[in-house]
């Protein structure tokens, strides 16, 4: 063979390997494109990397914090993390596994800024960063029983309350007694301390409504959690004893008063007990001699309801009984007279008794009569029908109307319906 045609067929191998190389150069350069184009489909940029930091808590008790990063767009190849420190100079790169991070932080309580970093394909050097505050606290709160001056006592209900020094997650009481053990009950935060610079160390009132007792000793665990899982827990032992309890509650009458005519078939009577642990019911005997009793409902802090006793035509006799634990019994009569006056209130829409001032309608059957409503002065119509405008609904939960009617001629007449 000539050396001429050894150079052109040496001319055309190279012109192959050219030729081959290509053909894989554009083979991987369309598989390139064509898993880009589909993690754009996916809704992932690898040229735009954008992340967030998550945390469950901010406030820990920890030596490290349990870091996890919501990837927005992009890929990252490799992550940096920086503690208190700015000089994105200092970070160190790691090879990106996982969008879970521990983050070791200082020994010390305190304040500490989480910086995290992201880079994406490998060899690029264009860096996304977001930060994050997290706040360590070691140290258990104070917690203060302030109300309960003794830790004995005749009434079989208590309600712990006080103070912490610090801001609370979690608020609960454990009773151990004869009657075996109650735990976790929760209790509630009722006040705050107003403290911006630093909302997790404030002073807060709490109250453990109705803690159950029963006769002897009762164990009394109150557990109280900050913000960063410290628990303090202060334990005390109440004595439930009646034996020395020889006073009976004391009942006061709302309404209505002794001796008022009311209006209607039935009626609810209010009063108010200084023992909110006591029992109270009604009695009236009727024409035939027969009795009828209706038990009461006591609120917290003593205010009672004697509902939908009878009223039946000319004077009614009733008695309120009130009983404490111990068995102390207190009585009240009162003598009501069923008024020949028909005077009711219409129904009012469940949402406006939420207001601190409602208008209300209604009908009596007199049309010279002067009306009010919760002591605001009415409308009589003078056709059967009444109105009274920006009357004050009760506080405490229960909307009460008191409704009283009188005569021109004689103002001590009463003609009294309530309503619930």
């Amino acid at each position: 063979m000539d050396a001429r045609k050894c150079t052109i067929i040496a001319a055309m191998k190279s012109l192959g390997k050219i030729f081959n190389g290509l053909l894989i150069l554009g083979v991987l350069s369309g598989a390139f494109s064509l898993l880009h184009a589909q993690q754009s489909r996916n809704g992932i940029n690898r040229d735009a990397l954008q992340f967030s930091i998550e945390m469950t808590n901010n406030y820990l008790n920890k030596a490290s914090a349990p870091v996890s990063l919501n990837i927005k767009s992009g890929v990252p190849h490799s992550y940096a993390v920086l503690v208190n420190e700015t000089n994105l100079a200092d970070a160190v790169w790691t090879d990106y596994t996982s969008s879970n991070l521990t983050v070791p932080l200082g020994s010390a309580d305190g304040t500490y800024t989480v910086s995290v970093g992201l880079r994406g394909l490998e060899g690029d050097t264009k860096e996304t960063w977001q930060s994050q505050i997290i706040y360590k606290d070691t140290i258990p709160m104070q917690l203060v029983i302030t109300n309960l001056t003794s830790f004995k006592g005749s009434r079989p209900f208590i309600d712990p309350a006080g103070c912490t020094t610090k801001a609370m997650s979690r608020l609960t009481f454990d009773v151990t007694n004869a009657d075996g053990i109650i735990t976790h009950d929760q209790g509630s935060v009722i006040d705050q301390q107003l403290n911006p610079a630093d909302m997790s160390h404030t002073t807060n009132w709490f109250v453990c409504l109705d803690v159950a007792l029963t006769k002897g000793i009762n164990h009394i665990a109150i557990r109280a959690v900050d913000w960063a899982g410290n628990v303090t827990t202060t334990n005390f032992s109440y004595i439930f004893d009646t034996d020395d309890a020889t006073t009976p509650p004391a009942i006061a009458l709302i309404w209505p008063q002794n001796g008022m005519e009311v209006s209607g078939d039935s009626f609810t009577l209010r009063g108010t007990l200084d023992d909110d642990t006591a029992k109270v019911s009604g009695q009236l005997v009727d024409a035939n001699g027969a009795t009828q009793t209706v038990d009461g409902l006591v609120e917290r802090g003593g205010r009672f309801w004697l509902e939908d006793l009878p009223l039946n035509p000319g004077a009614n006799a009733f008695l309120v009984t009130a009983k404490d634990a111990a068995g102390n019994v207190a009585t009240t009569n009162l003598t009501l007279t069923k008024s020949r006056l028909t005077l009711t209130m219409d129904t009012i829409e469940p949402a406006k008794l939420n207001y601190s001032l409602v208008d209300v309608t209604g009908k009596i059957s007199e049309a010279s009569y002067i009306v009010f409503v919760n002591g605001v002065k009415g409308l009589n119509n003078g056709d059967g029908t009444w109105s009274a405008k920006k009357v004050p609904v009760t506080a405490g939960g229960t909307a009460s109307f008191d409704i009283t009617a009188y005569s021109p001629d004689e103002m001590k007449n009463e003609k009294t319906v309530s309503l619930r």
